[in-house]
């Protein structure tokens, strides 16, 4: 089996997100209003919040005072929203309120009216309950991004309006903690859903091709521009792929396409752009393709498999000869110590060796073109795992839950009982 290089995908939005505020985006202030406990009343704009402690939305709350503190909280802010906001855009029918991460759930209200629930806008009207909690534990690097109708009532153009945030954490850090909040309308680059990520990067004979589909998400215009498509080498920066089209894409309609690169011995850029018609504004999507580095297996057999393995005495034993080459392949396995037997067809050592000691043995794999010949060690006695049971590349097993657990250690174990359950949990 050919090794693939580099299957990881880089993706990063430049506009299609929005999670960077946009020339003429009005910032939140970094301190709020912040209260322990629960009160649906706290979401009313007229509210008396005075009494209330001022913190930071840059940070977790237990860097700010509070810990340990699991639980409901809220958080509330004063803000001046102008109509210029919405008279000065290209679009001008979506107020977006941009709030960051928040650990770990969180409802919205904009002058005490519901307006999303944990990253995802609400129907008019919907009631605030406590069934917001009941949702995946992983929304705490989830970006809250809400809009509303720049024609909604709940909007106070020209006033100051009150942004109230009802956060429940269930355990760990908590609160509203990425900073660069902020008050915008919606951009068309926004209404531009590329999806890459569903379609894996094809090997054909003498090239990678990669199927990808472009939508418009906006369901009261026409959006135009020009789509583009460049790969580059990663070392050298030579184009390998460049292609443009006008496109135009009638609200909600889709439309599929592909790139396909010459095969190459290092990983390309692949930038995807779209330029709208008539307003300043891009959408840009990168992704890193994969690429093969080492040669295809020969048709004639060859074995890959380590040269010495462990097992203790009067344990099952089962090995399997790693082998490569056209199949059919036959297996043999010459002076097996007394116990083994080896499946001519499978190539799978198995039994039980009774008496300890070294067992030099002489593996063999034919097929009609060739065979290939090995020695192997078979090591009976109280040392287990002489080659590692993954192969050397033990990372590629572990690595990403190693990363999990340090991400896990840095972002939740915030208190000594944290941090107690974590290792217990592991060693369990």
């Amino acid at each position: 089996m050919r090794k693939i290089i580099h299957l990881s995908v880089l993706l990063f939005f430049v506009s299609l997100c929005a999670l960077k505020a946009q020339s003429g985006d009005i910032k939140f202030p970094v301190s709020w209003k912040f209260i322990q406990g629960d009160n649906l009343d706290y979401a009313k704009p007229g509210f008396d919040d005075s009494a209330w402690k001022l913190i930071g939305v840059n940070k977790i709350w237990e860097e700010q005072g509070y810990d340990p503190y699991d639980g409901y909280a809220w958080y509330r802010v004063k803000i001046f929203i102008p109509s210029s906001l919405k008279n000065n855009a290209y679009l001008k029918d979506s107020l977006k309120i941009f709030l960051g991460k928040i650990n770990n759930f969180d409802q919205t209200f904009l002058n005490g009216t519901l307006i999303g629930i944990n990253g995802k806008n609400v129907k008019a009207g919907t009631f605030p309950n406590k069934e917001f909690i009941n949702a995946p534990t992983n929304l705490w690097d989830y970006n809250r991004r809400y809009t509303i109708g720049a024609d909604n009532p709940a909007i106070m153009w020209d006033k100051e309006n009150v942004i109230a945030v009802r956060v429940y954490d269930e355990g760990g850090q908590g609160g509203i903690y990425t900073g660069n909040q902020y008050v915008g309308m919606a951009n068309v680059s926004e209404y531009i859903s590329l999806d890459i990520a569903k379609f894996p990067f094809e090997y054909k004979k003498n090239s990678i091709k990669k199927n990808f589909s472009i939508r418009n998400t906006y369901d009261k215009s026409t959006l135009k521009g020009l789509f583009s498509v460049k790969a580059e080498n990663k070392l050298t920066g030579k184009v390998t792929y460049n292609k443009q089209m006008h496109v135009v894409l009638k609200p909600g309609q889709k439309i599929n396409s592909s790139v396909e690169i010459k095969n190459q011995d290092q990983a390309n850029y692949v930038d995807y752009t779209f330029k709208f018609d008539g307003v300043n504004e891009t959408m840009s999507l990168r992704e890193e393709t994969p690429y093969i580095l080492t040669p295809k297996p020969s048709a004639k057999p060859r074995i890959n498999g380590a040269k010495v393995y462990g097992e203790r005495a009067g344990k099952p034993f089962l090995y399997k000869i790693a082998a490569t080459g056209n199949e059919p392949l036959n297996y043999e396995a010459v002076n097996l110590p007394a116990g083994l037997t080896v499946d001519p067809k499978k190539g799978i050592i198995s039994g039980s060796v009774k008496d300890e000691g070294e067992y030099n043995v002489t593996l063999i794999v034919k097929n009609k073109l060739g065979s290939a010949k090995e020695n192997i060690k078979f090591v009976i006695g109280t040392l287990l795992a002489l080659t590692p049971p993954m192969g050397w590349n033990s990372w590629n097993c572990w690595g990403l839950l190693l990363t999990r657990i340090k991400l896990w250690l840095r972002l939740k174990c915030t208190h000594k009982r944290d941090l107690q359950g974590m290792v217990g949990h592991i060693l369990i």
